[in-house]
């Protein structure tokens, strides 16, 4: 009998051990990749050493509970030791768990940018600022002009005249609902969620994107109780009514409209309007004409990287098109101007000494910790407590409550190289498993 340590391919807690032991009846090479019984769940694992019984009897005497397991199958695909050497460096450096480092090795082997697969949060697989490929006409639409104009619609008069112009045409819109919140016009009451710090956005229902809480549309506000009560911002189900009210009022027959959100599971192609949310940017489409409407609302959160972002997915999706206009009530925004005028060296080089100024990436590492409560006072007390023994800054997150729960994060700043003394990379790798920790966060807030 062989005694195989292997990587489970989950998630455990830092607390726990990464590498577990089961036992086979012959040897097997490292990178061998088998399934075994973990937590009453079959899952595949990738063993990284093995030892024979006798070697391992004395630490089997010290574990008095310890209850060795049989390895259940042995599957045919196998890793290399560099794989297995980048999913341990992987684990090192984003201090989390060595199972979810591996897995990701495991299934994308080829990949370069492995922090999508490991990371808290969404990444869009967004092009970097120096790529050059190539791009049609970029137009900035000052949408204040329009109202100026009298064009009160949600529509530029450069986006209808593109409507009964072009056959393929994309609108790409930041938000899904009808409305981004919900506001009395009379004593200006905003309807919130009652577990998150958030709008509550207006689909059929008003629906809270956080926890997924839902209530019917109130016709009277609950504070003043007047009657005066208006939908703000736009959303996917908006600018879709929107359209079909343009074109009945030109007397002209109805496009065939498509949507494409985080639900949408096929489109087709024979479309003429596609109406997209951030799904896009995992699309390969080419149309002759793309609208973005509202740009502001891909650039309001207070964060570092906020305009350096709002360039790149103006970038990426003026590559789906032959012409593309960005309707914003700021037209000066260095992004966009960056975009249309096609000075992103310019732009990046502005971008960078404000980095160096204040002590942002690419000059310094950043890590972000997490911690939630139910109660306000116990989440900043035990934020603040570790942000002193780490040497961090505490602050609540920006939707500092949700699910019921309040959110605290801890920001710390490093060399490049995460040059942290001993004690503190000691504190961080021992976390309580209440804590989340992200290395190069997304977003600070």
């Amino acid at each position: 009998m062989v005694i195989l340590d292997v990587i489970p391919l989950v998630f455990l807690p830092r607390n726990q051990p990464q590498i577990v032991s089961y036992f086979h009846s012959t040897p097997l090479p490292v990178g061998s990749v088998v399934q075994v019984l973990f937590h009453n769940r079959k899952i595949k694992a990738v063993v990284v050493a093995s030892a024979s019984l006798a070697e391992r009897k004395l630490q089997f005497k010290k574990q008095a509970d310890f209850t060795l397991k049989k390895i259940d199958k042995v599957l045919k695909k196998n890793v290399t030791g560099e794989h297995i050497k980048k999913a341990q460096e992987l684990s090192d450096y984003y201090l989390i768990s060595l199972g979810l480092t591996m897995r990701a090795v495991f299934l994308h082997p080829e990949e370069k940018n492995f922090k999508k697969y490991i990371s808290p949060g969404p990444i869009l697989d967004l092009p970097p600022l120096t790529d050059k490929r190539g791009r049609g006409e970029i137009r900035i639409v000052d949408m204040r002009k329009e109202i100026r104009d009298a064009n009160y619609s949600i529509f530029s008069r450069h986006l209808k005249e593109a409507l009964q112009t072009y056959d393929k045409i994309i609108i790409f819109i930041p938000r899904k609902g009808y409305a981004n919140f919900l506001r009395c016009e009379s004593c200006g009451h905003m309807f919130t969620c009652p577990s998150c710090s958030a709008s509550l956005v207006v689909h059929q229902n008003l629906e809270c994107h956080h926890c997924g809480y839902q209530v019917p549309q109130p016709k009277q506000c609950p504070k003043c109780k007047g009657y005066n009560l208006k939908g703000r911002g736009v959303g996917i189900e908006k600018v879709e009514t929107e359209l079909l009210k343009f074109f009945n009022y030109q007397n002209l027959k109805a496009p065939k409209i498509a949507k494409l959100t985080s639900e949408s599971k096929k489109i087709g192609e024979d479309w003429q309007i596609l109406l997209a949310t951030q799904s896009i940017f995992n699309q390969n489409i080419k149309v002759p004409f793309l609208c973005i409407m509202n740009a502001d609302a891909l650039i309001n959160i207070p964060d570092y990287s906020a305009e350096e972002k709002l360039l790149k997915q103006t970038l990426l999706l003026a590559s789906m098109s032959e012409r593309t206009i960005i309707q914003t009530y700021n037209p000066e925004d260095p992004a966009l101007v960056a975009a249309a005028t096609g000075t992103v060296d310019e732009f990046w080089k502005r971008e960078l000494e404000f980095r160096k100024q204040f002590d942002y990436p690419p000059f310094t590492k950043l890590i972000k910790l997490t911690y939630k409560n139910r109660d306000a006072r116990i989440a900043k007390q035990v934020a603040q407590n570790m942000a002193t023994k780490l040497g961090g800054v505490p602050y609540p997150a920006l939707i500092f409550r949700e699910r019921g729960l309040y959110v605290w994060n801890v920001l710390l700043k490093s060399a490049p190289t995460l040059n942290f003394k001993p004690e503190t990379l000691n504190l961080l790798r021992n976390l309580p498993p209440d804590w989340q920790i992200d290395v190069d966060p997304i977003t600070v807030v």
